[in-house]
């Protein structure tokens, strides 16, 4: 029983921690290309 508690409790935390790091990542990622395109639109003025 306390078993499988620890594996569902360790899925859980595995899962929020995989969610919460690719949202980083994606944010990331966005923000890196928003900048590309702000500075290239800065730049073709």
């Amino acid at each position: 029983m306390i078993k499988t508690n620890i594996i569902s409790y360790v899925k859980k935390f595995l899962i929020k921690n995989f969610i919460f790091f690719v949202k980083k990542k994606f944010l990331c990622i966005s923000n890196f290309f928003f900048y590309i395109c702000y500075n290239n639109k800065i730049y073709l003025k």
